[in-house]
Parts: structure tokens; sequence; C-alpha cells
């Protein structure tokens, strides 16, 4: 969770990016980057494939699509092609979500085996969820389709190679209406604040200068300056 400007949709591209995440990965060893596939569920931004755009969002809540299904369709969208039922690529959103609504059993079954191959390959699947803030036109379509989410993102959690990452404002957080689902407080309890204050910001300079050799400490004083 952060306000405008602390890094929210930076960290979402560093986990997209494979260059990215392979660099950072030795530094954050304990996360284990080198073993995941990372994916977008949505972002900021328009015209991916991977997510239905906001006029595409706002299209399906019209045709009374509801919006964990919505969900459905992009997180199944996102695992192996394989995997998927014949000519899924080729279909629009909306038609996704009318195979989720019907097939419920073959959805579980596909991503069953997913996370079965998952596990096989010492691999762990992330899709990561950015600017929620621009879900919709207004707060309403907002807090209805990030409610939807929470509830996707919380019965994703009984796959354990499966993981999703949701980035939220501050407002997001404090609305009621959105957390006011099954299990919310469970979401909660692993919210990371994205924070900077001095003291991060001073212990950054060091870490940046005793991460690389080249760069020395010779230069610590111009910083100072």
């Amino acid at each position: 969770m952060g306000d405008r400007g602390v890094g929210k949709s930076f960290w979402s591209s560093v986990l997209k990016d494979d260059v990215a995440r392979t660099a950072i990965a030795p530094i954050y060893k304990r996360l284990n980057l080198e073993k995941l596939n990372v994916r977008l569920g949505f972002s900021e931004v328009i015209g991916r494939s991977e997510y239905p755009s906001v006029r595409t969002l706002s299209s399906l809540l019209a045709s009374s699509i509801a919006p964990d299904v919505i969900w459905r369709a992009v997180i199944l969208s996102t695992v192996n092609q394989d995997l998927l039922p014949k000519g899924w690529n080729g279909l629009e959103w909306e038609a996704r979500c009318e195979w989720i609504k019907h097939n419920s059993e073959r959805e579980e079954k596909i991503l069953v085996k997913f996370n079965e191959n998952l596990k096989s390959g010492g691999k762990c699947h992330l899709v990561t969820f950015d600017a929620l803030d621009r879900l919709g036109s207004d707060w309403g379509s907002i807090r209805l389709l990030t409610r939807a989410l929470l509830t996707v993102v919380l019965d994703m959690r009984s796959f354990s190679a499966f993981r999703t990452k949701v980035f939220i404002r501050p407002d997001m957080e404090s609305d009621r209406d959105i957390w006011s689902i099954r299990d919310g407080s469970k979401l909660k309890q692993n919210i990371v604040n994205l924070n900077w204050n001095t003291k991060d910001l001073f212990g950054f300079v060091w870490h940046w200068f005793l991460l690389d050799p080249k760069r020395g400490l010779s230069s610590l004083p111009y910083v100072i300056r």
C-alpha cells in the first residue's frame, strides 16, 4: 500500500521485467525471484492484451457479468497456453467471462494442473495488479471491482505455487466497503506500507555505494555536499 509517487508502479514493472528481476534477485535472495513467472493482471498501460481495458470493464459490468468472473478470466489467461480451452486466445473478454461462468469445474481443474506443473518445476507464478484507481470512471465501479479482486485473491491462496500481489492506495485501504468480504482481515494482515522517510533514503545511499565496487566511496563527499 502506498500513495502516489512512492513506487507501486515501479515495483510492479520491476517484477514483470525479466531482466530487472534477474538483476535484483541476488540482492533479495530470500524472495527467490529467480523462480518467479510474472504476469500482469492489471496496470496503468492502456491496450494490453493481458487484461480488459477500463472501457471493456465498464461494458462487461453493463452486460451483467459478475466482477469476480472478470478477474477469474484474467487470472486464467495467465496460465500456460497448452492448458487453456481451445481457441481461448481468440476470444474477446466477454466470451471468456461467459466460459468461466459456465465452466467453473473445468476452470478449477486447469488451475490445479497448472499449480502441479509449477511445483514439479520448482517455479512460482505471480500475477500483479496495479493502478486500481483506474479501474473505472467513478468510485462505485472502482470499489466494486477492487472488492471482487480481493475476493478472488483470497481464493487463489489455495494454490501453493500461485501468488498475487495487489498495489493499493491508502484511500482504498480505508474504504470499509472494499474490505467487507469474507476473511478480508487475512489480506489486511499482509499489507506492506511503501513509505520513504529520511532514514530510508540515507540507508539507500549507503546501500547503493556498498553494492557497487566500481563507484566506491570516493564520490561520497560529492553526494553529501
